[in-house]
């Protein structure tokens, strides 16, 4: 798995480019990135992206002048700046992660993690350590 290090080491503001115009991504923890991938639906991050009066996203969307194909590629590229893995490698994390939750998160919670400070590839990075770290000698 191909993992850009950046990610991991801060959270930072990401631009996305939809009908011509482009939007930010404020800089954002775990803690707000973690409700919008674990639903598995890209889209998710419209919740995230900042739209004003004069860059009115919901209008662009309405108005047809963002194309679904468009969207989709601009919320798939969002989430892998922010989380330094392909798009496949993060909802994979994501997934092993919602499902064995008592385990990561309590394995997470004894390490100290701060989700409320840490980047979503910081987080990506301890789930997988975690779940490398549960897995038999032979199976790493």
């Amino acid at each position: 798995m191909n993992v850009d290090p950046l990610a991991s080491m801060r959270c930072w503001a990401i631009t996305v480019e939809l009908g011509g115009r482009e939007f930010e991504i404020p800089a954002l923890p775990a803690a707000d990135w973690w409700p919008v991938l674990v639903d598995g639906d890209p889209g998710r991050v419209l919740d995230i992206v900042v739209s004003t009066p004069e860059q009115d996203l919901d209008g662009l969307l309405l108005d047809g002048k963002i194309t679904g194909a468009e969207l989709g590629t601009a919320m798939m590229d969002a989430i892998e700046q922010a989380t330094g893995r392909s798009f496949h490698a993060t909802f994979v994390l994501i997934t092993v992660a919602a499902s064995s939750w008592p385990v990561i998160g309590g394995a997470l919670s004894q390490t100290g993690f701060r989700w409320d400070q840490q980047s979503i590839g910081a987080a990506l990075d301890a789930i997988y350590a975690v779940v490398v770290g549960n897995l038999e000698k032979d199976n790493r």
